[in-house]
């Protein structure tokens, strides 16, 4: 947070900060309220943009980024996000394998038996 306090287009930083509200904002409601009640409060969609910002913008974290938008937006039922996301790590990283298994997933295709697990 300081971080980006002093330097906003530090889009990196977006990363950690997404992810913790994207985990908190998806705890059950009793625990998010103890969690309010000392002070952390959270928004899973909040926390889908601020990651975003990192998957889009991000210089370092940008793959990571892409990765943990990718599970939360399968998990969200965001099908057209997740595909999207898998595919570009897919070809952007083809040796490994595991975004390939994860996008015809995605797809709803199986997965093909040239990807060794």
């Amino acid at each position: 947070m300081a971080l980006l306090a002093l330097r906003p287009v530090a889009y990196d930083a977006y990363v950690a900060l997404g992810t913790t509200n994207y985990i908190i904002g998806s705890l059950n409601a009793g625990i998010r309220a103890i969690l309010w009640f000392v002070g952390f409060n959270s928004d899973k969609k909040l926390g889908m943009e601020q990651v975003n910002k990192t998957a889009e913008k991000g210089r370092y974290l940008k793959p990571f980024a892409k990765i943990m938008l990718a599970l939360a937006a399968s998990r969200e039922k965001q099908n057209a996000l997740a595909q999207r996301l898998f595919r570009e790590l897919s070809e952007e990283f083809p040796e490994g394998t595991l975004y390939a298994v994860e996008y015809a997933k995605a797809m709803r295709r199986p997965v093909p038996t040239s990807i060794h697990r």
